[in-house]
């Protein structure tokens, strides 16, 4: 065993298992370190059983985060991730990069690959959708809610950055506020309607 703690359980039925995936930890093994501990390898230590990932967070990204326990479970679940039939919400803690920042709005802007593990907004690149609002602000701080339409690789954190939020703790797109010790993204919100998956 690992002797690290195993992600709390938020959601539980026999197909699948929403767990609050911690910051730092990564969903599958990094390219850099393909030994490294991961989510997916701590649960089937702990419960002794083959998991699925169905999606996957940043590694400095905490939350909900769905994985299957069956192949058939894992198809379903990629096929509804695809057809954008998934509902996720994202809390971030931001600061105000523009004065005239608009306090809700939608950014549709593609991304591509860019250096060194980074994405770039790119207009040769996918096609992605975020929706957004500010929830509070306090200070040079803002607390905001995304809700990504598509599932690009770093979407959150490029398109709040476009709309003039970045992150407040972002070393790679957004600030470095020394208030936080971690990326200020939380994946807060899950829901697959169609299974009946719901998870804060």
């Amino acid at each position: 065993m690992s002797g690290v703690p195993a992600p709390g359980v938020l959601y539980e039925d026999a197909s699948f298992l929403v767990v609050d995936k911690p910051a730092g930890l990564p969903v599958i093994p990094l390219r850099h370190d393909p030994g490294a501990l991961t989510v997916r390898r701590l649960l089937e230590q702990v419960r002794a059983e083959r998991l699925f990932v169905c999606h996957r967070l940043d590694v400095g990204t905490s939350g909900c985060l769905l994985l299957a326990r069956n192949e058939a479970a894992h198809r379903a679940a990629s096929t509804a991730f695809a057809a954008r039939r998934v509902e996720k919400t994202y809390l971030a803690v931001c600061e105000a990069a523009r004065a005239d920042a608009p306090s809700a709005g939608r950014v549709d802007r593609p991304i591509g690959p860019g250096r060194r593990g980074a994405m770039r907004l790119d207009s040769r690149g996918r096609p992605a959708t975020t929706r957004y609002r500010v929830l509070r602000r306090e200070g040079s701080l803002a607390w905001i809610e995304a809700r990504p339409v598509s599932g690009r690789r770093h979407q959150v954190r490029l398109h709040l950055r476009a709309a003039g939020w970045p992150l407040a703790y972002d070393p790679r797109y957004g600030g470095q506020d020394p208030r936080f010790a971690r990326l200020t993204l939380h994946a807060w919100h899950l829901a697959l309607p169609e299974f009946g998956i719901e998870a804060l």
